[in-house]
């Protein structure tokens, strides 16, 4: 039981990162909130169903179970964990830095602000988040 504990932590903490750009902690209709009520409302239709949300959290246990053995050990979240770390970690010394994490947010940023204008709308966003998903294998 404290594996499996422990690897939703290491889940929750992976998640938060990768999801986590630059209005991550804003509250609101585009903010956090947002994103994950779009990402589990696959249809669309501005409401998550249970069947949205059992497929959304399947998906997401099914890419942490690597070798598909139906449980999530310590060893592959923390794979999945180390692997988000090492993209932020710029100069690969082991840490990182708060320069590491604002450039990495920043670059976050740049990506998803498609037309170079200092906003993010919400096409560009829908965008950014459609191709996140298929580098994911989702949907």
């Amino acid at each position: 039981m404290p594996a499996i504990l422990t690897s939703v932590a290491l889940a929750t903490l992976s998640l938060a990162l990768l999801l986590g750009g630059a209005q991550a902690s804003e509250k609101g209709p585009h903010g956090k909130g947002a994103r994950f009520f779009e990402h589990m409302d696959t249809d669309g239709n501005g409401q998550i169903s249970q069947n949205e949300f059992d497929q959304c959290h399947a998906k997401r246990f099914a890419r942490w179970d690597r070798d598909g053995d139906g449980s999530v050990t310590l060893e592959e979240a923390h794979r999945r964990v180390t692997r988000c770390f090492e993209r932020i970690d710029g100069n690969s010394d082991g840490t990182i830095e708060e320069s590491e994490f604002q450039a990495h947010s920043q670059e976050r940023f740049s990506r998803m602000d498609s037309d170079g204008d200092g906003q993010v709308c919400r096409g560009e966003f829908n965008e950014a988040l459609t191709k996140m998903r298929k580098r994911h294998g989702q949907q």
